[in-house]
Parts: structure tokens; C-alpha cells; sequence
């Protein structure tokens, strides 16, 4: 849990990063360049006749190479997030109190511990030991 949470804040940037990657990477699937292609396909009435037929498809190997873009980069955000649902589910799981506020705080509301402590009452660094005992291993 450590580790997660050291890494939570940079998870939740790299989110916002990767949504704004898929983003553009689908509006460049969207602009592909189509070419004309032909495919078969069985006739409507019996015997069923293969016929060719015409048809407007995106440039394949553009497409593909956006599509493999598109394909790893939502295996990154579906990692970051199970990561971002890991800590949000761990914090709210903790005992109403000091403790779950200042997790709260420091990770979801992203709060300095100088600002924590303000708030609370505490020094840093009294704010940095409560975070220190709640995420040992």
C-alpha cells in the first residue's frame, strides 16, 4: 500500500495525460485518410454467388498503427486506474477520524502536510509520523 500511495498523485496526472492522448488519438483514427478497397461477399438469392463489392476503408496501415496507439494506451489508463481505485477504496475504508482526514486530504483533496497541519492543529512533521504509521508495511 506504500508504494501505491507514493505513487497515487503521480497515477492521478498520468490519467489526465493518458485521456487527453485517447483523445487526440481518436480524433487521427476519425481523420484517416479512406482508399478504396474491394471485398467479397455471397450473393443475396440462392446459389449464393460470391460477388466483389466496393468500398471506402481507412488507409490499414495508418488506422492499424493508431489503433495499436489507441489499444496501448487504454491498457495504461485501465492500469491507472485500478491503481487510483485501489487508494480511493483503502482511504475510505479507514476508521472515521484524524487519520482518514489527513489520507484525505494529503491524497484525494491534494494538500500539502504543511496545509494539513495548519488545519489540524499539528506540526509537519507530527502530520508526516500519523501518515508515516498508516501506510507501513
Amino acid at each position: 500500500m506504500k508504494d501505491l500511495l507514493r505513487r497515487y498523485k503521480k497515477r492521478k496526472k498520468e490519467l489526465l495525460t493518458l485521456e487527453q492522448s485517447l483523445e487526440r488519438l481518436y480524433d487521427r483514427l476519425e481523420s484517416v485518410p479512406t482508399v478504396s478497397g474491394k471485398v467479397e461477399k455471397s450473393g443475396d438469392d440462392f446459389p449464393y454467388i460470391r460477388e466483389h463489392i466496393s468500398v471506402e476503408v481507412p488507409e490499414p496501415a495508418e488506422a492499424t498503427r493508431i489503433k495499436l496507439r489507441i489499444s496501448e494506451k487504454e491498457r495504461q489508463r485501465t492500469a491507472a486506474q485500478a491503481e487510483i481505485d485501489t487508494v480511493e477504496s483503502y482511504i475510505a475504508g479507514l476508521p472515521e477520524g484524524l487519520e482518514k482526514t489527513i489520507l484525505e486530504s494529503i491524497y484525494l483533496d491534494d494538500m500539502t502536510q504543511e496545509e494539513v497541519a495548519r488545519m489540524t492543529g499539528y506540526s509537519r512533521s507530527r502530520i508526516a509520523q500519523i501518515v508515516g504509521s498508516l501506510i507501513k508495511d
